[in-house]
């Protein structure tokens, strides 16, 4: 599946350098290998950025950010805990966390895992690497979305069909390979 070329997408950066996160923007706004257009929201701290996410959330709990970019070590709340609250929210858990970070102790890879980061990078960060990243994160996060919508319709057909069996007259019957009625419509069940 590929993203399509007129797709907006939402990214929150979040990283206490004023200095890293222009970096970032800069380099995600002229990154020519990610298709679409870009809106890019920051955030200084772990504080600004679930109230980032907060403000993002809409009236029907979706989330109008499709990506988070999280530098790990922060003062105050740092990565991790940041993206433990996230993948603990269920409105929230489905965006992509893109950890970035100088260190490159193995104990930080794995506890930002284990919290649920998609993927991990090293400072200093290359725009070709980034790119890639980034676009994988955001094709998932299409794919979840489109998978939820249909969820979601496939919910209402079925509360849909639900309620014409219930209030048919008719005699509506479905029973399943072996023979055994899964569903009887009451119109059904008088002829019994």
């Amino acid at each position: 599946m590929t993203y399509p070329p007129d797709q907006h997408m939402r990214i929150l950066i979040v990283d206490d350098s004023d200095t890293f996160r222009y970096f970032l923007r800069d380099m995600l706004e002229r990154a020519e290998s990610l298709p679409g257009s870009r809106t890019i929201l920051e955030a200084a701290n772990g504080e600004q950025a679930l109230e980032v996410l907060a403000r993002e959330t809409q009236a029907d709990g979706r989330v109008a950010v499709d990506l988070v970019i999280l530098d790990r070590i922060m003062p105050g709340l740092g990565g991790i805990e940041i993206l433990a609250r996230i993948k603990a929210d269920p409105i929230l858990r489905d965006i992509p966390v893109i950890m970035i970070t100088v260190s490159d102790d193995e104990d930080s890879l794995t506890r930002a895992f284990a919290a649920g980061a998609l993927d991990y990078v090293k400072k200093p960060v290359s725009m070709a690497e980034l790119a890639v990243r980034v676009a994988a994160a955001l094709r998932l996060k299409r794919e979840t979305d489109e998978r939820k919508a249909r969820e979601r319709e496939l919910r209402a057909e079925k509360e849909f069909t639900a309620a014409i069996l219930e209030h048919s007259c008719d005699g509506i019957a479905v029973t399943a390979p072996g023979g055994e009625f899964v569903v009887c419509s009451p119109g059904m069940q008088r002829l019994f």
